[in-house]
C-alpha cells in the first residue's frame, strides 16, 4: 500500500510537455499564418485547410539535411550507387564507427562514397568500387 500526501511531489512528474507542445503549436501557427498571407495576396488558390500541409516538404528537407548534410550534392545515395561490404568485416564494429569519417575521406569524400552502416559502403561510380576492391587488401590496417 502506497501512501501519498499533498507535500510528496515527484520530480519525475514535472515534465515540460506543455512547453514543447505550445512551442510546436506556435511555430505551426506562425508558418500557417505566413502561408495564408502569401496565398491571400497572390491568387488565393489553396483552401484554408490545405495550407498547413505545405510544411511537409519542408520537414522532408530538414530530414535530408540531417541525414546527408546541407550540401545537396551529397544526397546522391538516395537515388543511385553500388553497395559493397567493407573488406575488414571481421573487425570490431566500434572501430568502424570511430573511423568512419577518416575512411570516407580516404575513399574520395562524401561526393563519392557513403557509409550505409558499419559493414556497408555505397559508391557513386563503379570505377571507385573497382579501385576499392583492387587497392585495399586485408593486410592494410588503415582501410
Amino acid at each position: 500500500m502506497k501512501l501519498s500526501y499533498r507535500y510528496h511531489h515527484d520530480d519525475d512528474e514535472l515534465d515540460e510537455e506543455w512547453l514543447i507542445i505550445s512551442f510546436f503549436v506556435f511555430i505551426c501557427g506562425t508558418y500557417w499564418g505566413i502561408v495564408h498571407l502569401i496565398d491571400k495576396f497572390t491568387f488565393n488558390i489553396m483552401p484554408w485547410w490545405v495550407e498547413p500541409f505545405t510544411a511537409f516538404p519542408l520537414v522532408g528537407l530538414l530530414a535530408l539535411i540531417e541525414i546527408f548534410g546541407k550540401n545537396p550534392l551529397y544526397w546522391w545515395p538516395l537515388f543511385w550507387g553500388t553497395k559493397i561490404q567493407i573488406k575488414h568485416i571481421d573487425d570490431d564494429p566500434v572501430k568502424h564507427t570511430l573511423h568512419a569519417e577518416e575512411l570516407i575521406q580516404k575513399l574520395g569524400g562524401p561526393t563519392n562514397v557513403y557509409m550505409v552502416n558499419w559493414e556497408t559502403l555505397k559508391f557513386r561510380r563503379k570505377k571507385d568500387v573497382t579501385k576499392y576492391i583492387l587497392f585495399t587488401s586485408l593486410d592494410r590496417p588503415d582501410l
